[in-house]
């Protein structure tokens, strides 16, 4: 039964991590469709922490530029790429 719930809480929290991270990409995508710059500011709305857990987010733009926002955290983690 403790390994069911473990499995219920997993699934859970990849799916809002993979909602959150579509979210970041289409908010990136509509600011390159308009020709807007991408930076670190934008981003920070998406790290969470009050009603989600706080994520670390990377982002990488056409010029290949990257743009951190979040803490860092070591060891294990739950990833979602877009």
């Amino acid at each position: 039964m403790a390994s069911l719930g473990a499995i219920f809480v997993w699934n859970s929290e990849q799916a809002s991590l993979n909602q959150r991270a579509s979210g970041v990409s289409r908010a990136v995508e509509r600011r390159l469709v308009d020709g807007e710059e991408l930076d670190a500011d934008m981003l920070r709305g998406w790290v969470g922490g009050t009603e989600n857990h706080e994520a670390a987010i990377v982002v990488q733009g056409p010029d290949g530029e990257q743009y951190r926002v979040g803490p860092q955290f070591p060891g294990r983690v739950v990833r979602s790429w877009r």
